[in-house]
């Protein structure tokens, strides 16, 4: 069976219909897209509007934490919330590797 890889991001798209708008969310992607070796699993912030679980190039993406907008400040709070729920996600993946990005 193959070893899970956890990428934590903060901001990922749904799909390639959306857009890819900064450079880690391009690698990420690229990253997930051409994964042969490991289970690529995505955890990221949620936004309004977006699934909370589905997939995007052959990797399972889960949004955790509070929704709140796309931005590179403010939400403070939030985005605290979204590091909390996202170390407590990635505790629970029983993941054979970890992986953290940041714009």
């Amino acid at each position: 069976m193959a070893q899970t890889h956890v990428i934590l991001t903060e901001f990922f798209p749904v799909s390639d219909d959306e857009g890819v708008t900064g450079g880690v969310e391009r690698r990420v992607s690229q990253l997930v897209k051409r994964q042969k070796v490991f289970n690529p699993v995505v955890v990221c912030s949620h936004q309004r509007g977006q699934p909370r679980c589905h997939t995007y190039g052959g990797a399972r993406v889960i949004r955790v934490g509070p929704s709140y907008p796309y931005s590179n400040s403010g939400s403070v709070l939030r985005r605290f919330g979204f590091a909390l729920a996202a170390f407590w996600t990635t505790i629970f993946l029983r993941c054979s590797i970890v992986e953290g990005t940041s714009f």
